[in-house]
């Protein structure tokens, strides 16, 4: 991997931590809550969110395009 690929994917990556670190905010601050476990669900809702922008990220970010090059080259 590349040097500028890599520092790239860190970007993106530190761009979802604070994404899901303002979503887990955002929503933990819409509802009144009473219960002392603030910090838990925060921590959990934090890495929900994070997990599922990398998945998602993962799913839908194509690196190697060699299946489009083969498929019109074998035809």
């Amino acid at each position: 991997m590349k040097i500028a690929e890599l520092s790239r994917e860190n970007e993106i990556l530190l761009a979802f931590a604070k994404q899901s670190l303002e979503l887990a905010s955002t929503t933990l601050s819409s509802f009144k809550n009473d219960d002392n476990n603030l910090v838990e669900q925060f921590k959990g809702l934090n890495q929900a969110a994070f997990n599922w922008l990398v998945e998602t990220r993962e799913k839908y970010h194509v690196k190697d395009f060699g299946f489009v090059f083969e498929r019109y080259i074998n035809n």
